[in-house]
């Protein structure tokens, strides 16, 4: 809604309201700490480096955006199009992201730590390097991720498909593979807590 501008003519003054005769502040610069911005369009938005924690972004647009080493610790990502987005070395610790379109999304290096990625569509995702330990991927779809030196120690991955997958040299100590499909282990360290064959 654009701020209502009160002009004022007397003696050849005039007084405008704050704002009057410019454009708002984009939704990209409105973005921080706590804000709630559920549905936001913030696609190719520059966030590098912003602190975005405990936001909600629930929904929101964020395909193409740039969130390398952005603080998104606890932030609400559910549902949201995060499709080709670099997330490099951005703190994801304990964030939702479940139901989040992370298609060919660059999360390289980003702390992860006991993050939700329920259902999330991680297909072609760059996740190398990235620690997922005690994260929650239940029935995600990591069909072509490269998880290479990840950790997924103690992650749920009961569900998810891990079909072409890059597993090598990925930390799967106590992890939970139930009922997940297209599991190849060669190259990873570790054993897993269940394999996808047992109950």
């Amino acid at each position: 809604m654009k701020k209502l501008c009160i002009c004022l003519m007397a003696a050849g003054l005039m007084v405008l309201g704050g704002g009057c005769g410019g454009d708002e502040s984009s939704s990209c610069d409105r973005v921080g700490p706590g804000v709630n911005m559920s549905g936001a369009d913030l696609s190719d938005c520059n966030l590098e480096g912003k602190n975005l924690g405990d936001a909600d972004l629930s929904g929101a647009n964020l395909s193409g955006a740039n969130l390398q080493r952005a603080h998104l610790q606890r932030t609400n990502l559910e549902y949201a199009d995060l499709r080709r987005a670099d997330m490099e070395e951005a703190n994801l610790v304990e964030a939702n992201l479940s139901y989040a379109d992370l298609w060919n999304a660059n999360l390289r290096s980003a702390p992860s730590m006991r993050a939700l990625f329920v259902e999330a569509n991680l297909v072609n995702a760059v996740l190398r390097g990235t620690g997922l330990g005690e994260a929650d991927l239940r029935n995600a779809n990591l069909s072509n991720a490269d998880l290479y030196r990840a950790s997924l120690v103690r992650a749920n991955l009961r569900g998810a498909n891990l079909t072409n997958a890059s597993l090598a040299e990925t930390r799967m100590t106590g992890s939970d593979l139930r009922g997940a499909i297209g599991v190849n282990l060669e190259g990873s360290f570790g054993t897993p807590a269940f394999m996808p064959d047992d109950e």
